[in-house]
C-alpha cells in the first residue's frame, strides 16, 4: 500500500509533539499535586501560627486593661469606700473582657463583672487561690489557670497607693479558653481550632456536626504525651466527620515554661481537593487542546512541504513542453524557496538572454560614468581607448575627451617611475590580472599623487589580446598616514633606543663613580694632610656635579619620551619660598647680593607637585645668583582667584644681573644650549636647567616667559591658571623627632656572615673597606651562580648582590633562593646603578631592599641595621674624635628676650630646615652641608643664640677640612638641637 509524503510528515510530527507533551505532563501533574499537599499542610501550620499570635494578643489585651483599671482613680476611691460595682458594671462593655474582679487588702471580693455565658462561673477567684496574693505582694504574672472542666488566662495588676507606697487592692482580668473565646480565634483565621488542658483528653473545640452542636469528641485520638509537642510543631492529616483536614498541633506554656494544654488548628481540605480537580480538568482539557493543534499543524506543515514539490513538478512538465514563459509562485526562504527561484531565474535566462546582455551592457556604462575609482581601458601600447569622470577629476584634466587625446602612452606620461608599470605587465603575463600596485601618479598640473593600480587583460574568443582595462584609486591620505604611522614608530623606537641608553650610561658611569666617591669619602676620613684632603674634596665635588648631570639628563628623558610622572600633593608657597631663600641666602651674601622674598596675603595653599615646583624655582633663583653681581633677587608670588576653589598663580624671579639678549630669549629654553659669548669657566652649567624648569611647568599647566634687558637684569615669569585650593593641614609634616634614628656611628654590629656578590672587584672591595672595622665577615662573589653554589657551603646571614653580572644575574639568583625552603629566609639588598624607575619597581618587588649606585656608607649601614642585629652604645673615644666645640652645650643663659622670640625660631627650623636637612642627609654633599651650617650660623646671629651660631660655624669648617664622620654625627645633632630650642 503507497503511503504518501503528506500523511507520514503529519503522523511524525503528531508524535514528536504529543510523547514528550504527555511526559511532560504527567511530570507536572505529580508536582502540581504534591505542592497542594504540601501548601495543604503549611496552611494548617500558618492558621496555628495565626491562632497562638491572637492568644499573645489577648494576653497583652488582658494585662493592659488589668493595668489600666489598676491605675484608674475610680478604683482606686471605690476600694475604699468599698462600693465599686457599679463602676465596673458601667464599663464592662468597652472593656471587652469575659471577667473582671477586684479584691481588697484583705482579699475580699469586692466586685465581679462578666459575659453571659453557661457554666462562666468555674473559672471565677476564689478568695484563697495564690493569685490575689502573689499580686498584692507584687509578684504578680499573667498565667493560665487549669480547672477541672477548663482553662483561663488569668492577668492581675496591683492597685497601689502611690502616696503610701501600699498594695490596697488587685485587679484580676481572666478570658476562659471556652468555645466562645475559641470561635473568635476561629473567625479570624478561617480554621476550626480546638484546645486540649490534660492528658485525659479534655478538648474544648469549634468542630460542630450537621445540627451545630459542637464535636468534643471530633478527633479519632488526643495527644497524651505533652512533650511530643514541646518544643515543636507536629502537623499530620485527620478525618473528622468524614472531612479530610490537616492538623497542626503545638503545646500552650505558662510563664514557668509548664505546660498547661496543647493548641490546635484543622484547615479543610475542601478547596483543595476542589483545586486538585480544576487542575485535572485544566491538564485534560489542555492535553485534548494540543494534541488537536498538533495534528492541525502537522498537516499544515506537511502541506506546506509538498504543495510546494506539486508546483514544481508541473511546471517542469509545463516547460518540458516548450512553454519558456511558465514561472512557480514559491515565496519562501528555505531550501524549496531557493530550488524554486533557481528554477525561476533559470527559464528566465532562457527566454531572456538577449536582452540580458542588453541591460548589462547599460548597467555597466552606469557603473563606468559614476563610479568612484577612476576606470581606464586601454591599448596594448599604452593609449587610452576610454575613461571615466572620476579619473579625469583625480588627474585634473577638463574632459574625457581632452585626456584621451593628450595622453599617447599613459604609462610615460602619468606614471613617474614607468618602470614600475613594466613590471605589471610582466605579472600580466602569467597571471591576466594584477590588484592594487602602489604608484605614484602625475597630474596635468604636475602634482603628484599616490595610485593603486588595477589592472586586467581582455581578450579574443581566440586569446589574442585586446586592450587592458582597469582603475586608479586615490590613496595619497592613504600614504600619509602610513607615513605618519612609520614615523611615529620610528620616534618611539628611538625614544625607547635613547632611554635604553641612558640607562645603561647611567649604569656604566654610576659602576666607576661608586668606587670612586666611595673610596674618595674613606681616604677623607683617614687622611691627615690637608693637601691630600684638598684634592679629594675636588675629586668628591666633582664626581657629585657629574652625578647631577646624569640626573639632568635622565630628568630630561623622561620628559621627552612621556614617562615622566608628577605627584600632586598640597604645597605652601610660603614654606617653598622659605626654603629657596635658605638654599641660597649663603651665595647671596658671598657676593653681596639680597634675596627679597614677596608673597601676597591671599595665597592660601595650592595642591601641584612640590618636588618639581622647587626643581624649578632652584634653577631659576640658582641662574638669577649665578649671574648678578649685584643688587639684589626678588622672588615674587602673586594669586587671582578664579573660582571658589580655585587660583591662578604667578611665581616671579626677578634680578639685577647681566640680562639676556633679545635674539637669545628663546633659544635658552632649549635642550644644552646657553648664552653665546657665555663664560663656561667662569659660570658652568650644562644648558639643562632651564630646558628642564620650561617642560617641567608645561607639564604642570603652566607656561615660562622671561622679559630682560642686557645690563639691567631679567625677570623669569611662572603662570599656573586653575590651580586647586588646598588645605595646609594635609600637607605633609616634616618634621622629626630627634630620637627618629639611632646614629650610626654609635651602633655596634654583632658578628654574622655576608655575602657580597659583584662582578667588579674594586665594587667588593669598597663594601669590605666600609665595613673592616666591624665583626661583619664577607664572603665575595663574582656572579649568581658562585652566589649559589656559596649559600650551600656557608652559613649567610645577608646577601648583598649586584642587579648586572654575568652567568646568572641578580634577579635570577634572588628568585632561585626566594623559591627555596631552605634560604628564603636570607634578606636580600640589591646594589644597582640603574636610575629608571620602572627597574626600581621591579627590584622592590623581588628583592628586600636595594641601594643605589653610587654607594656611601652611612646608606650600606642604615640598610644593614634593618636586616643584622645590632646595639647601640657611646663610645668614649666619641668625645675625643667629636672635640669640645662639636657638642651642643646646655651652659648658655638666655635672656627673658630672647626666650620671647624662641618660637618664631622653632617655627623656622621646623619648616624650612627640617625639609633641607632631610634631603642633604640622604645626599650628602659637602657644598650643601656647608651653606646649611652658614644659614644655622646666620640664624643662630639674628636670634643671638651663641651655640646655634657655634653649631654652624663648627660645622662648616668640618665640611673645609673634610672630616666625614664629624659631619655626620653633627648632622645628626640637628634634631636634638631644635629639642634643646624647645625646651629652653
Amino acid at each position: 500500500m503507497r503511503i504518501s509524503v503528506r500523511f507520514r510528515l503529519v503522523l511524525i510530527f503528531t508524535i514528536v509533539i504529543i510523547v514528550p507533551l504527555a511526559i511532560i505532563t504527567s511530570v507536572n501533574l505529580w508536582f502540581t499535586l504534591n505542592r497542594l499537599e504540601k501548601d495543604f499542610e503549611a496552611e494548617s501550620i500558618k492558621a496555628l501560627d495565626r491562632a497562638r499570635s491572637i492568644i499573645v494578643e489577648y494576653t497583652q489585651n488582658a494585662e493592659n486593661t488589668a493595668l489600666l483599671l489598676a491605675e484608674t482613680g475610680e478604683i482606686k476611691e471605690g476600694i475604699k469606700t468599698k462600693d465599686i460595682q457599679d463602676y465596673l458594671d458601667a464599663r464592662h462593655d468597652s472593656l471587652f473582657t469575659a471577667i473582671i474582679e477586684i479584691f481588697d487588702r484583705d482579699k475580699n471580693l469586692l466586685a465581679r463583672t462578666h459575659a453571659s455565658e453557661p457554666g462562666i462561673d468555674i473559672f471565677f477567684t476564689r478568695t484563697d487561690d495564690s493569685i490575689i496574693s502573689d499580686t498584692l505582694n507584687l509578684e504578680e504574672h499573667t498565667k493560665y489557670k487549669i480547672y477541672e472542666k477548663g482553662t483561663a488566662l488569668k492577668a492581675p495588676a496591683p492597685v497601689v497607693n502611690f502616696e503610701t507606697l501600699e498594695t490596697t487592692g488587685a485587679v484580676i482580668v481572666t478570658y476562659p479558653f471556652n468555645v466562645r473565646m475559641l470561635q473568635k480565634i476561629k473567625d479570624r483565621i478561617k480554621a476550626e481550632v480546638s484546645f486540649q488542658w490534660s492528658t485525659k483528653g479534655d478538648i474544648v473545640t469549634t468542630f460542630q456536626d450537621q445540627n451545630g452542636n459542637t464535636l468534643t469528641q471530633a478527633w479519632q485520638g488526643s495527644i497524651s504525651d505533652y512533650r511530643l509537642v514541646e518544643d515543636k510543631t507536629i502537623c499530620k492529616k485527620e478525618r473528622i466527620e468524614s472531612v479530610r483536614y490537616a492538623v497542626s498541633y503545638t503545646c500552650l506554656k505558662n510563664f514557668d515554661s509548664q505546660i498547661i494544654g496543647i493548641i490546635s488548628t484543622a484547615v479543610n481540605s475542601s478547596a483543595i481537593d476542589h483545586n486538585k480537580q480544576m487542575t485535572l480538568k485544566i491538564i485534560l482539557i489542555s492535553s485534548i487542546v494540543v494534541f488537536i493543534l498538533a495534528v492541525i499543524t502537522g498537516f499544515l506543515t506537511a502541506r506546506s512541504f509538498t504543495l510546494p514539490i506539486y508546483q514544481l513538478l508541473n511546471a517542469i512538465r509545463s516547460i518540458t513542453r516548450g512553454n519558456l514563459e511558465e514561472r512557480v509562485n514559491i515565496l519562501k526562504n528555505d531550501e524549496i524557496g531557493d530550488l524554486a527561484r533557481a528554477f525561476n531565474e533559470m527559464t528566465s535566462e532562457l527566454q531572456e538572454k538577449q536582452e540580458s546582455l542588453q541591460k548589462a551592457n547599460e548597467k555597466y556604462r552606469v557603473i563606468f560614468e559614476n563610479a568612484v575609482e577612476g576606470i581606464f581601458q586601454s591599448t596594448p601600447n599604452g593609449q587610452f581607448i576610454n575613461v571615466n569622470p572620476a579619473l579625469v577629476k583625480m588627474l585634473k584634466y577638463e574632459s574625457q575627451n581632452e585626456m584621451i587625446n593628450s595622453i599617447q602612452n599613459f604609462p610615460k606620461q602619468i606614471i613617474i617611475n614607468p618602470d614600475e608599470f613594466d613590471a605589471v605587465l610582466q605579472q600580466l603575463k602569467k597571471k591576466e590580472q594584477v590588484i592594487g600596485a602602489e604608484m605614484l601618479l602625475r597630474c596635468k598640473d604636475k602634482t603628484q599623487i599616490w595610485g593603486a593600480v588595477s589592472v586586467r587583460t581582455i581578450r579574443d574568443d581566440y586569446g589574442n589580446l585586446m586592450f587592458y582595462e582597469g582603475s586608479f584609486v586615490d590613496i595619497t591620505e592613504h600614504k600619509k598616514i602610513e607615513k605618519a604611522e612609520r614615523e611615529r614608530k620610528a620616534a618611539e623606537a628611538a625614544n625607547q633606543a635613547k632611554s635604553i641608553f641612558l640607562a645603561n650610561m647611567s649604569h656604566e658611569i654610576r659602576t666607576p663613580m661608586n668606587a670612586i666617591l666611595g673610596f674618595s669619602e674613606i681616604l677623607l676620613n683617614s687622611s691627615r694632610n690637608s693637601e691630600e684632603k684638598r684634592l679629594l674634596k675636588t675629586i668628591y665635588s666633582s664626581g657629585q656635579s657629574l652625578l647631577t648631570l646624569i640626573n639632568d639628563i635622565l630628568d630630561l628623558s623622561k620628559i621627552e619620551s612621556g614617562k615622566f610622572e608628577l605627584y600632586w600633593e598640597p604645597v605652601s608657597i610660603e614654606r617653598l619660598f622659605n626654603e629657596i631663600y635658605q638654599i641660597f641666602s649663603y651665595k647671596a651674601l658671598e657676593k653681596g647680593l639680597e634675596i627679597q622674598i614677596n608673597i601676597e596675603n591671599n595665597i592660601p595653599g595650592i595642591i601641584s607637585d612640590e618636588t618639581r615646583l622647587r626643581q624649578i624655582l632652584i634653577n631659576l633663583t640658582g641662574n638669577a645668583v649665578k649671574f648678578t653681581d649685584k643688587g639684589y633677587i626678588q622672588i615674587r608670588a602673586q594669586g587671582k582667584q578664579a573660582g571658589v576653589d580655585m587660583i591662578d598663580l604667578i611665581l616671579e624671579i626677578k634680578d639685577t644681573g647681566t640680562g639676556i639678549p633679545e635674539d637669545q630669549q628663546e633659544r635658552i629654553f632649549e635642550s644644552f644650549q646657553q648664552l653665546t659669548g657665555q663664560k663656561a669657566v667662569q659660570y658652568g652649567g650644562t644648558g639643562l636647567g632651564l630646558s628642564i624648569s620650561k617642560r617641567l611647568t608645561e607639564m604642570m599647566g603652566g607656561k615660562i616667559s622671561v622679559v630682560s634687558k642686557v645690563g639691567k637684569g631679567s625677570i623669569f615669569r611662572l603662570e599656573f591658571p586653575g590651580l586647586k585650593i588646598s588645605d595646609l593641614k594635609d600637607q605633609k609634616n616634616h618634621s622629626i623627632s630627634d630620637k627618629e634614628e639611632n646614629k650610626d656611628s654609635e651602633i655596634i654590629f654583632e658578628p654574622a656572615v655576608i655575602l657580597v656578590a659583584d662582578d667588579i672587584g674594586y665594587n667588593r672591595e669598597l663594601i669590605k673597606a666600609y665595613l673592616v672595622k666591624t665583626e661583619l665577615k664577607i664572603i665575595e662573589s663574582e656572579n649568581g651562580r658562585q652566589s649559589w653554589d656559596l649559600i650551600q657551603d656557608h652559613h649567610i646571614d645577608f646577601i648583598l648582590t649586584d642587579i648586572r653580572m654575568p652567568e646568572m644575574d641578580g634577579y635570577e639568583t634572588a628568585y632561585l633562593i626566594k623559591k627555596s625552603e631552605k634560604f628564603k629566609h636570607i634578606p636580600i639588598v640589591a646594589m644597582t646603578a640603574s636610575a629608571m624607575k620602572e627597574d626600581a619597581f621591579k627590584i622592590e618587588s623581588i628583592f628586600d631592599g636595594y641601594l643605589a649606585k653610587p654607594l656611601k656608607k652611612n646608606q650600606l649601614v642604615t640598610e644593614l641595621k634593618k636586616h643584622l642585629a645590632w646595639k647601640s652604645v657611646l663610645e668614649p673615644k666619641a668625645e675625643k674624635d667629636y672635640g669640645e666645640k662639636d657638642r651642643i652645650e646646655d651652659k648658655e643663659n638666655i635672656s627673658q628676650e630672647i626666650k620671647a622670640r624662641l618660637p618664631e625660631l622653632i617655627k623656622i627650623l621646623e619648616d624650612e630646615f627640617i625639609a633641607r636637612w632631610h634631603e642633604i642627609k640622604d645626599v650628602f654633599f659637602l657644598d650643601d652641608i656647608a651653606e646649611f651650617a652658614n644659614s644655622l650660623k646666620l640664624l643662630g646671629e639674628q636670634y643671638c643664640l651663641n651655640f646655634l651660631k657655634e653649631y654652624g660655624e663648627n660645622m662648616y669648617l668640618r665640611t673645609e677640612s673634610i672630616e666625614i664622620d664629624v659631619i655626620e654625627k653633627l648632622m645628626n645633632e640637628f634634631p636634638r638641637l631644635i629639642a634643646k630650642i624647645k625646651n629652653i
